[in-house]
Parts: structure tokens; sequence; C-alpha cells
């Protein structure tokens, strides 16, 4: 049983819609013609309702339930239609719905809104059905500056409440419309956290965008959902939108969203299509049938009553950002209101003073003129004082309102959890200063259950000398870097977890930095710390965390009537000095919790000590004082540690894996270690890394491992634009040699999860030999709840079912692509959020079926675990290749092959090594030093390239510190212009040593400069001032420029063509960068990289001689 539904933008404004009437009878034919199986349709702008009565008319037979939402002068524009009963509405107008100054936008007049309908199916039960039109500030010229963004951030918190609260009634959820927001939009971000919705289009078709322009209209519909701005669409074709409409040809602002509940008895939703409706053209003319094109999607009704997996990143920086925007907002609307009212005081002054001139004026015959200049005068004020009191009010508190809710809802209110000065170290200075001010403020601040009158404790050891100015009551650790995961859960999540050994009321001391008052506080006991929380309530968060208890000592502080307290002061070898003192209110109550507090202390002391003592027969003990560790010789960093190297019995080069403090380590973690160093003790493979043991220094745990000096192959994968490609057997090699370590490890049921190319050590570079490591996330296979990171985790890792040994496989398939490619696999994408995305919809780098290790590769990462290799399959099919690949080849050993389904064996060698040559004869000559002197670095690029001294010099701004050059420098420098080719060379599409020069000579190029410096530089400069430096990516640069009291910046992307180069800018293309300077001093600019607006041409170059030299 399927439920079908269909939504459109139908473009039906009065006397401003083209062709309108024809174009909605269109709508209502092609809807009866070729949508009559579906279920539900929803449209937007209808704003006449004869228009709403001809398409009644036309789909009753089919369709006999339907709505028209009435709201504000014209209607909200909404309409749904229905094949099942509608049995109740309802219309929320936003609170938020543009200006009424903006007339041509007409938002405010129409009086846009949230429509919903509970239709009764008889499978799915109840569904709510939610039909919008977001407010348009400039949504089809970007998303506008953060002020012009909050009215929809309001919209869509407003519609996602009424989502939740449909959801928590036992509906299921639908919600369509044009929500004018692009999917990475901050509003449709609040849709999709807030309203807990499923995008239809991004479950079956993802929100990734290529990295490179779409040249394809019907590509950019049928993969990308383009529904707005399209160039196909008639009536948007030929017209200027901002970049990202001109880049992906149009945009995708309409939606079909959903939720099933799984408290419902009936039907589940469950997506099986999604795609773009109304593209074609109105029959028999040649427009379309709106400016938007429609959204149809296809419901398969589950009875299995499947829980589906839907993680909600309900963090406190998302919300953050969102307040951003609205902090910014009031502070454009409050000036905004300010000003009008200016203006209605320069009007009523000037009314006042033109009816008393009437007066006084002489000449009869021109009293008629002060009367007609009063009265637009009188018009003009009375509009600034509704817009700047009346509206400019109500914006300010609707705004104020709705930034209240969201602290709530993201549990960041104050007296949510805050970090102290110590633990937060990512935020600002600005953060720190004003979150002490908050702390200040709240000390002062009288609370119901602050009681002033207890006494305080007995003095001595209950509270140092200095406590007054550390007892802040936000402050979320008593020792600087103890933030356990645990202290971000709500009440409920802890209980829920099994977390809670003890929980009650006591009193706590402090709150504002010289705060002494007594406050009533929440306390929940756990192996992980002593939280305290302001109520017991179930969504409430810590106010801070008491840990790690192991490094407190519980003592007495006496009686005084009514107060039963005791302190816990800081043992001597403790990192904190910070005392707490705390009381009950009985005798009992304080024996109780002291008890508990020893013997959370006590239980974590007998777990250590027993497996200890069971592990200490199995030879995996060492003894401390015969391990050195070399503090200054950092092998590597990773989450569970540092990795430094070391000698064991002043003999054996050891690594040393040093975890976190083991005070700080809860019982279950240590467990975990000491079970993986037992169990790895035992394996014993040629290529992996030999396990010596474990020790204990000084309160560190220390894994001991076989040094492994060859480096990883991060340092391969890295290389391969400076490097020569590496031979196809080469390749296959170092794979064999991966799969024989699996193999044994599998065999002992060790699952690595953490395979990538930093946990595999180059052994024997000769002979292409290499040793499994890194096992901070082993885990057995009956035990698999941990995760890997990056782009090697498997996609079964992304939920919460058990996995087994076939992650490790979909690991070691995007190892050997990366192997293949020499390079890194979702590179292109920013976030781990978006590398997971694209990990669990099955996107995998891109790989030509004529690869030769097609076929091992693809079914390495196979998304279903069942259809995946295992990693004796993987070593069967690579020798099969490796055998074959010998009997072809002419000559012994490693023969060149193509690694590029493009490459063949005779342009393989031509196209890279001639790239290769140069970069490595240059970095060779650096000869693993930091740098060279400066005339041996020109010698040899002049000896590389084959040009001359002169022109090598030319390189001397970018490249030359302090008479040398740099490696650092160079190679990130030589990024812009890969690859590089001798002056004589046939491959066209390389850069030339000319080449490069004709860009970094110029007096305007002022090479690596970050965006703050060329601020710098440029305020110290006219208006009109430009520079162009080297943006953040390779390949593209950026233009500044002064304009008026700020700096804008425009993005310039470089490409290497047959014939020379070309540079972008905008919707231009130049030859070269000269050219692009040349015109801009005479033609105006576009706008600059923010969409702003500007109208302003280059005057005078600053000159980098005359302001800074390069530093890297």
């Amino acid at each position: 049983m399927q439920l079908k539904v269909v939504t459109l933008n139908c473009w039906g404004l009065k006397f401003v819609a083209k062709r309108r009437e024809e174009r909605m009878k269109a709508i209502a034919h092609e809807l009866q013609t070729h949508y009559s199986d579906n279920d539900i349709i929803a449209l937007q702008e209808i704003w006449v309702f004869d228009d709403f009565i001809y398409a009644r008319k036309t789909l009753q037979s089919l369709f006999p339930h339907s709505k028209f939402f009435h709201s504000a002068a014209l209607g909200a524009g909404l309409a749904i239609f229905s094949k099942h009963p509608i049995i109740d509405t309802n219309l929320k107008p936003y609170a938020l719905n543009n200006s009424p100054l903006h007339i041509l936008e007409g938002d405010w007049i129409v009086g846009k809104a949230a429509a919903s309908a509970v239709i009764r199916h008889p499978l799915a039960g109840d569904i709510e059905v939610f039909n919008t039109h977001s407010v348009q500030f400039c949504a089809g010229f970007g998303e506008g500056p953060e002020y012009t963004q909050s009215h929809r951030i309001s919209q869509a918190w407003e519609i996602s409440k009424l989502m939740r609260s449909s959801l928590e009634r036992g509906r299921q959820v639908i919600a369509m419309g044009d929500f004018n927001s692009t999917p990475d939009s901050a509003a449709m971000n609040v849709v999709y956290y807030h309203g807990l919705m499923r995008d239809a289009w991004s479950e079956l078709h993802g929100n990734l965008l290529p990295d490179v322009p779409v040249e394809d209209d019907e590509k950019a519909i049928e993969e990308f959902g383009v529904t707005c701005n399209s160039p196909r669409n008639t009536w948007s074709a030929g017209k200027r939108f901002d970049e990202r409409s001109t880049r992906w040809r149009g945009k995708r602002l309409d939606y079909v969203l959903y939720r099933e509940n799984e408290n419902n008895s009936h039907h589940q939703l469950v997506c099986t299509s999604s795609k773009v409706v109304f593209v074609n053209s109105i029959p028999d003319t040649n427009i379309s049938f709106s400016d938007h094109y429609g959204v149809a999607a296809v419901f398969r009704l589950d009875p299995t009553k499947t829980k589906r997996e839907f993680q909600v990143t309900k963090n406190r920086q998302f919300y953050r950002e969102i307040a951003g925007y609205l902090r910014t907002y009031r502070g454009h609307a409050l000036s905004t209101s300010r000003h009008q009212m200016v203006q209605f005081g320069i009007c009523l002054a000037l009314a006042v003073g033109l009816v008393v001139g009437t007066s006084f004026q002489p000449k009869t015959w021109l009293n008629w003129i002060f009367p007609l200049c009063t009265f637009p005068v009188s018009f003009y004020g009375a509009t600034m004082l509704y817009t700047g009191f009346i509206y400019g009010r109500w914006e300010v508190a609707a705004i104020d309102n709705l930034s209240e809710e969201m602290q709530l809802a993201a549990g960041d209110a104050e007296e949510e959890v805050t970090v102290n000065d110590e633990t937060a170290s990512t935020e600002d200075a600005e953060g720190q200063s004003r979150r002490r001010r908050n702390n200040q403020n709240e000390g002062r601040q009288t609370e119901e259950n602050t009681l002033r009158s207890f006494p305080p404790p007995p003095t001595g050891t209950g509270e140092s000398s200095d406590l007054k100015d550390l007892d802040r009551e936000d402050s979320m650790s008593s020792e600087k870097g103890y933030l356990p995961e645990w202290a971000g859960k709500t009440i409920q999540e802890m209980e829920s977890d099994g977390d809670v050994m003890h929980c009650g009321y006591l009193f706590k001391r402090g709150g504002g930095t010289k705060s002494k008052a007594w406050r009533k506080r929440w306390f929940v006991l756990s192996i992980f710390g002593l939280a305290y929380f302001k109520a017991n309530t179930p969504r409430e968060r810590p106010r801070g965390v008491i840990g790690p208890l192991f490094s407190f000592e519980v003592t007495d502080a006496g009686i005084t009537p009514g107060a039963y307290a005791f302190n816990l002061n800081p043992k001597s070898d403790a990192k904190h000095k910070r005392c707490y003192s705390l009381y009950a209110k009985s005798e009992e109550e304080r024996k109780e919790w002291t008890a508990k507090i020893s013997q959370v202390q006590l239980e974590r002391r007998r777990t250590v000590t027993e497996i200890e003592r069971v592990l200490d027969g199995t030879g995996a003990v060492i003894n401390g004082k015969d391990l050195q560790i070399y503090k200054q010789r950092i092998l590597g960093r990773g989450a569970s540690g540092d990795v430094l190297e070391g000698t064991w019995n002043q003999t054996t080069e050891v690594a040393v894996k040093q975890l976190q403090d083991s005070s700080r380590i809860s019982p279950s973690t240590l467990i975990a270690f000491y079970k993986e160093v037992s169990t790895l003790y035992s394996v014993r493979h040629p290529e992996v890394v030999k396990m010596y043991g474990f020790c204990k220094k000084d309160e560190t745990l220390c894994l001991v491992t076989e040094l492994v000096k060859g480096g990883t192959l991060d340092q391969i994968i890295d290389a391969g634009d400076t490097v020569e490609v590496l031979p196809v057997l080469d390749i296959i090699a170092v794979l064999l040699s991966i799969t024989r370590a699996m193999i044994c490890l599998h065999s002992k049921g060790v699952v690595h999860r953490d395979l990538k190319p930093s946990s595999i050590m180059i052994d024997d570079w000769s002979k292409r030999s290499v040793k499994v490591c890194g096992f901070g996330l082993s885990a057995d296979v009956q035990n698999s709840s941990n995760r890997a990171g990056a782009a090697y985790i498997a996609p079964e890792m992304q939920g919460t079912k058990p996995t087994d040994y076939k992650v490790d496989v979909f690991a070691f398939g995007i190892i050997a692509w990366e192997l293949m490619m020499q390079k890194r696999a979702f590179a292109h994408l920013k976030t781990r959020n978006e590398v997971d995305d694209a990990i669990f919809r099955n996107r995998r780098p891109e790989l030509s079926e004529t690869n030769l290790l097609y076929s091992v590769i693809s079914k390495c990462w196979n998304g279903d675990p069942q259809h995946r290799s295992t990693f004796d399959q993987c070593f069967n099919e690579l020798n099969t290749i490796k055998n074959t690949i010998n009997k072809m080849s002419s000559g012994p050993g490693q023969i060149s092959y193509p690694l590029y389904s493009g490459y063949t064996p005779s342009n393989h060698s031509t196209r890279r090594e001639t790239r290769s040559d140069i970069n490595s004869v240059i970095v060779a000559a650096f000869d693993g030093q930091k740098y060279i002197d400066w005339p041996k670095f020109i010698e040899v690029v002049c000896g590389a390239t084959g040009e001359e001294l002169e022109l090598a010099e030319e390189l001397k701004f970018c490249l030359q510190r302090q008479n040398r050059a740099y490696l650092e420098d160079y190679t990130k420098f030589i990024t812009w212009f890969t690859p590089v080719v001798g002056r004589d060379t046939s491959y066209s599409t390389g850069y030339t040593l000319r080449d490069i020069v004709q860009v970094v000579s110029r007096p305007w190029f002022h090479g690596v400069l970050d965006a703050n410096r060329s601020k710098d530089i440029l305020h110290q400069q006219e208006v009109g001032a430009f520079l162009v430096r080297f943006s953040s990516q390779p390949k593209v640069y950026t233009l500044s420029l002064r304009f008026r009291l700020t700096c804008s910046h425009w993005r310039i992307t470089s490409e290497k063509m047959m014939n020379g180069m070309l540079y972008t800018m905008g919707t231009r293309t130049y030859k070269s960068l000269d050219e692009l300077i040349e015109r801009h001093m005479v033609e105006p600019l576009d706008g600059d990289e923010e969409g702003q607006p500007v109208q302003y041409v280059l005057e005078k170059a600053t000159d980098r001689n005359m302001t800074h030299h390069y530093t890297s």
C-alpha cells in the first residue's frame, strides 16, 4: 500500500503573476490528468479565491475533501486537497512576516502562515499535513545578510513546534511547501533538528552538491532537486541570480518533509520515491506551469513497525549559531526602529511648521501649497510612527520571545551547564569574560532556595583561604581537563544509562565569585564524579561536576544546628587545589553520602587491583623502572593519548602509548585496556606491531610496543603530487601485507576498528612490507560498540546495532583506493557529518570499472556487510592479480601499469613523470632539511625548469625568508601551480616557470595573506585600494578591495587550459589576472563573496613592497 503526495508553488498573485488564469487552469487539469492516483495535494500562492474554486471543481471527483486557508488581507495562499476525510484544520499566522514597508514582496499584506489539516487514512491513521510558504527575503538572490534571515528562522521555529506537538499526539506528520530556504540554511536546520523532520529528497538523493559548476539543467533538476531559479523554467530563464543559482543551475527551495510516529499503532511511513515534477511546459504553449517546480513523494505504508534510526544533533553550538542570527537581527531591528522614530519626529516638526506657517504667509494665493505639503509629510510621519513604534516593538518582542524559547529547548539557559575558564579552552577571551560576568551576576541574585540563615561550616580544612575566589557554581570540574562526556547528560539520561549510584539534595557553598551563600542543589553520584543540578527535573543538565572523586579525601566538618557538613579536600598529589564544602539536613544523610563516595573510590581501586593481579602472571606487565620515555620525541597524538619514543631494558627501542592520567579513567575503560593488552600480547605476526606489554609509570598507563621508524602510509598517500606514481605491483604488495596481518588479528578474535593509513607503519619499503598498529579502539567481536573515525568508518557503525570484523574490510577498501589514486577519499567534503552522510547513502569515491583493482575495492566497501569480502577473499584475489601481471610483464620485478581508468601504459610515463621529475628534483635539493640558501634554491629551480636565473629571482617575494628558501613555504606555494613542467615540454596543461612568474611578480600580488591581515593593510590605504592574494584553497585567489569603511572580497578561480590560463570571477572569465585588474579599473565590480551589492571600481593597487614582506 502506498501514499502519494505532491506540492507546488503556483505563483498566482493577481495583477502581478503573468498569465495567471491560463496557468492556474492548466495546473488544475495537469493534476486531474497525471496525478489522479495521488492521495494529498498541497498548493501554495493561490491568492485568488476564484482560482481555488476552479481547482476544486476540476478535482472534486478525485479529491472530494479540500480546504482553502483564509488569512490577513489576501489570504494565506495555501490549499490542501485530499482523497481521504479531513477531520480537523488549523491555521497559525507567523509572528514575524516581513516589514510593512516591503510592499513589493507582499509578505506582510498576505499574512503568511503555517496551515495544517488532519487527514484520516484507513491504514496510516491520523496524518497531520502541514502546508506553508515562508517569507521571501531575497529568496531568489541568496540567503541574504544575517538580519534578513531571522524572519525565516522564526517561521521555521513556529512550524517546528507545531510538528513536534503533532508527533506527541501520536500522529504521523507530512510537511510540504515552499520554505524559501536552501537545505543547508539555518531555517531548514531548525526544521530538521527541532521539528524532527526527515527530508524525502535528501533521504534518497542526499544534499551534496558537486565541486564543479553544473552545466546540464536536467541533471540539476533530476540529481540535485532544483525547484527554483532554473534556466529551463521560462519564467526565470535569462534572469540574473546569485552565485549559488548560477553555479548549480538553480536552488532547491520546495520540500516534502515527513516523520513517522513509532508510537502510532497504524502503518508507518517509509519514503520510497521523491522527484521534481511540473518540469515540462504547459501543453500547446511554451511557458512553464509556474516559476517554481513541484515535488512529489511516494511513501510505503509499513505494517511491521520497524523502528528506524533517527539521530538528532541537538548540540548547543547549533542553537548558539541560530541565536547569533537573532542577536544580529535584534540589533538591526532596534536601530531601524530608532531611525524611523527620528524621522517621525522630523515629520511632526515639519507638519507643525507648515500649519503655523500658513498663518504668517502674507500672500494669500500661496496658502493652498501649505496644506498640500502637510498631507504627504503627515502620511510619511504616521507611517514611520507605525513601523518604528508599533511594529518595531512588536518585532523586538517576538525576537526576544523566540530567543528565550530556543534557550530552553537547547538546555543552554543560565541554569544549564556552563564551562569554567580552565576547561573552556575552545572559547575566545570575550566569551570567557562574558561568562565570568554572568557568574558574578548570578552570585548576587536572590534565589528561592538560597538559605543564608544557615551558619557556615567550621573553619579549617573545610574551606581554603582562597576558596572565595574559586567557588563559582558554574565550574564544570575541579581539575583542569576533567570534563567527561557524562557531564553533559540530563538526569533522565543518567538514570536510563544506569550511571546513578546515589542521589539526593545537599547544600553547597558558593555560586558567585565572592558569594558565600548556601544553595540547595540536587546531587547525583556516579563512578565518573559528583554532579549537581538546580532541581530534580528529568531534562535538567548539570550545573557542575566535582571530580575525579579518586583525587579527593572525604572529611567531616563538624555539626551546627540543622547543618551536618562534610568536605571534599584535594589530595596532596592532586593537580587541583579546590575544596568543596557540603552539608546535609541530618546526620544519617551525611553518613550515607560519605559512605557512598568512599565506596566509589574503593570500587575503582579494587577493580584495577584485581585485573592487574590476574594479568600479572601472563608476562604482559612491564616493570616501570625498566622503561625510559623520551617525552620530547613525540611520534604521534591520538584521542586516548600521545605516542612517545622510549627504551626498554636499556637495549630495545620501543614506542610508548601514554594513556590519559589513570586517575581520570573509569573502570570500564581500564577493563577494556587490560583486555586489549592481554589479547594482543598473545599475537605474534611479522606484519603486526609487536606488543611487549604495559606498565604504570608516574600513575600513567603506558602501552609498550615495537618501534617502527619507517613512517606511515599517510606519507605515501599525501605525497601523490610530489613523487612518482607507485607501480601497481608495489600497491598490491602493500595491500597483501595488510591482508595477512588482518587475517591473523581476526583469527584471534580481534577487530581493529580504527584501521586507516596512519595505523599502518612502513616496515621495509624495499620489500613493500608494512605493520599494522594503532589498536586504540580495538574490541572483541562480542563487544562491538566502539566507533572508528574519519572516512574509514563503515556505514553500519553509524547506528547502534552490533558490528563485526567486516568494518575492517570496509576501511581496507578505502585505503586501497587511496593508494591507487594517491589522494584522500572524500577530500572535497568539509565536515565529518558530510562524510558520514555520503558513506551512509552508499556514495563512494569515483572508481572506473576498468581499474585493475575495481573488483577487490568495490567488494570491500559494499554498503551491506553480508556482501562484503573477507580478508581471506581479498588476499586470494590480490594474489591472483599479482601473478597475472607478472606473467604479462616482459621484465622481472616491478612494471608500470595504468592506475587510472583514463591512463594507458603509453601515456602514463609521459604525463606523470614530467610533473614529478621537476618537483622531486626541487624537493630533493632540501635533502631533508627545513631550508636551503636562496642562491642554491633558484639554481636548482633553473636547472629543473630550463629557465634563466633572472626569471627565478621573481619568486623572491613569495618564497624568500632571511635569504633562504623553506621547504614548508615551497610545498604550500606550489599547490597553486601543479603540475610544474619544463620550458620545452609538450605537456601543455602544466605550469611553466613563466606562467608562475606572470602571477607572483605583480606588485599588487601579496602571496599568502589571510583576510584579517589584508583588511589591516587596506585600511591604511585610500578608498578604492585593492590587492590580490592566495585564497585558503589551492588554485583559488582572492581580490580584496577597500570600499568605504569596510573591505570586500571576491573569489577568483583559476584553471590551466591547453592554450593558456582561464580565470573566473563571478560569471565572467579572463585570460589573465592582468586583464581582470585592467577591466575593473574601468568597469564596476559585481557583488562580493557575501552577495553584498557593490558598485565600485579598482582605483589604486596596494604595492606589496611598501606594506610588508611575505611570511608563511
